[in-house]
């Protein structure tokens, strides 16, 4: 995300000057090779570390019938994870809170793969511990991977009850 928004930071200096009448046209702030290779890291990594797993089976499935809706699926992150930081005045076991993670985990489940309790509870460990994710989800919100992870445990907790 970080890489995105620096080229299209870049893009947007390469209009003004052209604005400004400067004719140094420069196609270099087209280039998407760092973000093209910091995604093929993060594929090899997920490999790495899950290829041999029933969810990453099952992840690889969803991706080849999704076909490039990519773009609509980040954006619906968004907004459940945006939907949950205005709640973040609220205790992370509120029923709101919780409805929400719910809907988390089953947005998981129908875009990537089944989602069990235990997986939710391990993404919400990996949410604050993994500075990459930890830094995604609190661009949306500081704070936000800590209460995501909060709530995520009182989920976990609420469902070993049932």
């Amino acid at each position: 995300m970080i890489l995105k928004k620096k080229r299209i930071e870049k893009l947007i200096k390469l209009v003004d000057s052209k604005l400004e009448g400067k004719s140094n046209l420069s196609f270099s702030e087209f280039d998407e090779s760092s973000i093209i290779a910091k995604q093929k890291e993060y594929h090899e990594e997920v490999e790495r570390r899950f290829k041999n797993t029933q969810a990453y089976s099952e992840f690889e499935d969803k991706q080849s019938k999704r076909n490039n809706k990519l773009p609509n699926i980040d954006k619906k992150a968004r907004e459940i994870f945006g939907e949950i930081a205005e709640c973040m005045e609220l205790s992370p076991s509120c029923k709101k809170v919780q409805h929400l993670i719910s809907l988390w985990q089953n947005y998981i489940k129908e875009n990537f793969f089944n989602c069990t309790n235990e997986i939710l509870q391990c993404l919400g460990l990996m949410y604050v511990e993994d500075e990459r994710f930890k830094t995604y989800i609190n661009s949306i919100c500081d704070d936000l991977a800590q209460y995501i992870n909060e709530a995520i445990n009182f989920y976990f907790k609420s469902k070993t009850r049932e």
